[in-house]
């Protein structure tokens, strides 16, 4: 692969500020701002060249819509989560190529920002009326948000649907839900690779090619049983779940214990695991996690997702796993509701 004109002077601009950081943060190691350390970073190794312009921009959106929350006035609110992570570090990254290739003007902003328009289309969101009256972050609590129909069978009766992971690839589901979660895809960046005039790498004997300055990765993860809440408050949430209630599950030992109990009662020799999610990102990590059911792309990380999986194993064909309910019994004692209306 050999770079374009366009491309080349784009590299040859990214060498040359990075010549122009390096003495400088030498100089003020003791001293450096994690922004002016991550520019330098992008412009020595700025892996995203290759990639196109409608890439960019949707990788651009991902990463600001987690970079920005609402406040307990219900205001918008630069996420706690910004500074010093990867996050933060995607964000400059990504600012150092739109602003090369002048991407960041009218239709494209309105694009990116309209995301966060949605939240108040109907006036305050109604994430903003539905914790007005409880802590920001209950202690040690989780959060299943929902109509308020089936948050009362929640709450009343422990009726909850759990659904296998491939239900969620349907394209008509609400994108905060919609997703892949039975395959998690990488980008190995080869950007050098392309440079030394090289079109692929060699992977155990065999030739992976390098697209647009990268070599694509896809792991499979059998079929699972996944059933998703939130380990922490969010006035984003009721908005991207279309949820006008929410399940504060105050005590989620007792919980995932009585929801163990329940799921075991279909199918016994389940392997159940529960933990919080990890946001990994695709150009820049590496698979590395045990257990590849608590990861999720970091677009999805301001969801701050908690879920609980159950492996089925060989016992059954996990391609045809059908939805189940379970009862486990009333929830009045670890449990409180939050409607809206």
């Amino acid at each position: 692969m050999i770079l374009s004109k366009s491309q080349k002077r784009a590299y040859d601009y990214f060498q040359e500020e990075a010549a122009k950081l390096k003495l400088p943060l030498e100089k003020n190691e003791s001293q450096t701002m994690p922004e002016d350390l991550w520019r330098y970073q992008y412009y020595v190794d700025p892996y995203l060249l290759l990639e196109t312009d409608e890439y960019i921009l949707k990788r651009f959106e991902d990463i600001f819509v987690n970079c920005v929350d609402i406040g307990l006035d219900g205001r918008i609110i630069p996420s706690p989560r910004i500074d010093n992570n990867k996050l933060g570090e995607a964000l400059v990254h990504l600012t150092q190529e739109t602003n090369c290739r002048g991407l960041l003007h009218g239709n494209n902003i309105s694009k990116i920002t309209k995301k966060i328009g949605e939240y108040y289309k109907d006036g305050w969101p109604i994430g903003h009326k539905m914790f007005e009256s409880t802590q920001e972050n209950p202690i040690n609590s989780i959060i299943k948000y929902s109509k308020k129909q089936f948050v009362k069978e929640m709450y009343e009766y422990g009726r909850f649907r759990i659904s296998p992971a491939e239900f969620y690839a349907d394209s008509k589901h609400l994108v905060a839900v919609q997703d892949t979660e039975t395959k998690r895809q990488y980008k190995l960046r080869a950007l050098q690779e392309v440079l030394n005039g090289e079109n692929h790498i060699t992977v155990k004997g065999s030739n992976v090619p390098i697209k647009r300055g990268f070599v694509e990765l896809e792991y499979p993860i059998p079929n699972y049983y996944l059933f998703s809440t939130c380990d922490r408050a969010s006035r984003r949430m009721p908005t991207d779940f279309d949820a006008d209630s929410a399940l504060v599950i105050t005590d989620r030992v007792r919980f995932f214990e009585k929801l163990q109990t329940g799921f075991s009662s279909i199918f016994r020799h389940a392997i159940f695991l529960e933990g919080n999610v990890e946001y990994f990102d695709p150009c820049r990590d590496h698979p590395k996690h045990h257990y590849p059911e608590f990861t999720k792309h970091i677009s999805y990380a301001y969801q701050h997702e908690h879920r609980c999986v159950w492996r089925i194993g060989n016992t059954h064909e996990t391609s045809q796993l059908e939805a189940i309910f379970i009862e486990i019994g009333s929830l009045k004692d670890i449990s409180y509701p939050l409607y809206t209306n």
